[in-house]
């Protein structure tokens, strides 16, 4: 009802212009981009589309980790930011350090163990990036472990012919473009001259600027549409573009080839809840293009709808639809050291914390409450009687407006505040 159309336009649009452009090969990326590559294998084969359609295993933590020793201090920019929810063990977790290292480092920078696995606010993670950031240890392990990574992922995409075309094109879902410039400082390394090209649903922020690397988007890009920004939750989204596999945290050699090594999912009742979701939205973009010819797409017709479905989903959801994404469990990290629910009445409590005044207090006081922040807010507020989701609905936007909008300068100074 919602995400199958939305998905079937974005897809639809991404072939539209790589026809256009030319581009005869398509690199969706894992795991974001497992639909929406069995979403284009239904459209090029019913619109007979000399479009090849590969899935590249990859991932932030598999596109980073070999590019550590490479880009110096941007590498610990990556590996100590915050995310929804930090520790001191999950910060060192996202670079997969031995245990013994990690106990030593914790010890060298003056984290207690019984104190190891303690939600940090903000302000204590700046304080706490700041220490690792500067730990010899941590950073001779970095470079180590990079070095021994770098290897076998440039015999990877020389496996699935990266290197081959003068234009590599990759689909995923976007937000801040870091896979592609890990890709691009990746295969810059072996001297790749030619352009790689991304395809993103959206852009909230714009991408590094790089030789050779052009940037597109779908739904919203780095400037303008802040009225969609706000409304928009990437993390649902991640949700509605789960793939029935874990995250990739690197490769190995194999006797097929080279070939991904995965973590694991959250469950075997997730995975069968993904896969079903994936056969619904592939038979829906079969059903829809029944009768279509590939030049019916109509651009502002297809945008007009998104939005629509779109705040329909993920502002303003019906308590039924947060329902069926009950059963999802969410992780912003890269090495997935944590899972938490997407939204749930168990979180109701949380929104008390997502008040203006309660935003202002936690960007400005060290000791701010130390909770988890929601995946989908939105959706969680969708979960109260009517009044009560008003409220919170409409402090959740006022904040996020805030975020996003020029202010948003403001609001970082506030993040960094001491």
């Amino acid at each position: 009802k919602y995400s199958a159309p939305i998905l079937l336009d974005f897809v639809w649009w991404v072939l539209i212009e790589a026809k256009r452009r030319n581009i005869r090969k398509l690199y969706f990326l894992a795991r974001d981009g497992y639909v929406m590559r069995e979403v284009a294998l239904v459209l090029c084969e019913k619109f007979n589309l000399d479009i090849e359609c590969r899935y590249l295993y990859t991932s932030r933590a598999a596109l980073r980790m070999p590019t550590y020793h490479l880009i110096g201090e941007e590498a610990y920019d990556l590996l100590l930011g915050y995310s929804y929810q930090v520790t001191p063990s999950s910060m060192l977790q996202r670079a997969l350090l031995p245990d013994k290292i990690k106990t030593q480092i914790l010890h060298e920078i003056g984290v207690a163990e019984e104190r190891k696995d303690e939600l940090l606010t903000r302000i204590e993670t700046f304080e706490l990036a700041d220490k690792i950031r500067n730990n010899t240890l941590y950073r001779d392990s970095i470079c180590k472990m990079s070095r021994e990574a770098y290897p076998i992922t440039i015999e990877y995409f020389k496996q699935e012919k990266l290197f081959e075309d003068s234009t590599v094109a990759i689909v995923d879902s976007g937000w801040n473009g870091s896979m592609q410039r890990s890709l691009r400082q990746l295969m810059d390394a072996e001297h790749y001259q030619g352009e790689i090209i991304g395809f993103y649903f959206g852009l909230f922020q714009e991408p590094p600027q790089m030789l050779n690397s052009t940037y597109l988007h779908w739904y919203f890009g780095p400037s303008g549409r802040l009225r969609d920004k706000v409304r928009f939750s990437n993390n649902l989204f991640e949700c509605i573009c789960a793939a029935p596999h874990g995250t990739t945290l690197g490769y190995q050699q194999s006797q097929d080839g080279i070939v991904p090594v995965l973590g694991n999912t959250v469950s075997e009742k997730q995975n069968e809840f993904v896969r079903s979701q994936i056969e619904l939205i592939t038979e829906f973009a079969s059903e829809q293009i029944t009768d279509k010819k590939f030049k019916d797409f109509r651009l502002a017709q297809a945008e007009k709808l998104t939005r629509l479905l779109i705040r329909q989903l993920m502002y303003r959801p019906e308590p039924e639809i947060v329902a069926a994404f009950q059963q999802m469990q969410f992780c912003d990290d890269i090495y997935e050291s944590y899972f938490a629910a997407l939204a749930n009445e168990a979180q109701t409590d949380q929104l008390r914390n997502y008040t203006l005044f309660a935003q202002f207090s936690r960007a400005l006081k060290k000791n701010a409450i130390k909770t988890q922040d929601l995946a989908w807010p939105y959706g969680v507020a969708a979960l109260l009687p009517m009044p009560r989701c008003l409220w919170y609905r409409w402090n959740i936007l006022v904040w996020e407006i805030l975020k996003n909008s020029p202010a948003r300068r403001i609001y970082s100074r506030l993040k960094k505040h001491k």
